[in-house]
């Protein structure tokens, strides 16, 4: 009987070793999710500026080009009414 008491608790040991080594593993993999889960949303920060900005440039580059073909008058006029527009909608936030 005590032969196997003894096996028991070494049986439970071992298997109280694996227990804190598989933790410490899963410790350590979700320390290194964590971090690559902080530079993927600073590299999607800078992606989504990135794009901000090529799409500001994209509708200064549409106006430029309304404005050296006459053919392209309509445009131009329906551009600039679109930043009038937008700055009439921020001059109303500005007064609130």
């Amino acid at each position: 009987m005590s032969e196997n008491r003894i096996d028991i608790v070494f049986k439970l040991k071992a298997k109280i070793y694996r227990l804190i080594s598989t933790y410490e593993s899963l410790k350590e993999k979700h320390a290194e999710a964590l971090s690559q889960v902080a530079r993927l949303e600073k590299e999607l920060a800078m992606k989504e500026k990135d794009l901000k900005m090529l799409r500001n440039e994209n509708e200064k580059l549409k106006l430029a080009k309304a404005f050296t073909s006459s053919d392209e008058s309509k445009e131009a006029k329906l551009q600039i009414s679109k930043i009038v527009r937008e700055i009439d909608k921020c001059i109303a936030l500005l007064n609130k």
